[in-house]
């Protein structure tokens, strides 16, 4: 899964502008040359949230 995909998947992006942010985003990666390591952290820090953010809907959900 990419980096816009899970951003969707936690529902980061303003409903009213989400293209604006999208595109804000893109000129930060871009802008700086990130290795390798540094994108794997990243998606590791986004993995991670993707995981908590899906135990919390359950635990919410059943807690009904």
């Amino acid at each position: 899964m990419r980096l816009k995909e899970y951003l969707e998947l936690i529902e980061f992006f303003n409903e009213q502008n989400p293209d604006y942010i999208w595109h804000e985003i893109r000129q930060v990666i871009e802008t700086k040359k990130i290795t390798s390591r540094e994108a794997e952290l990243l998606l590791s820090i986004i993995g991670k949230s993707i995981i908590r953010y899906t135990h919390l809907l359950k635990t919410a959900k059943n807690n009904r």
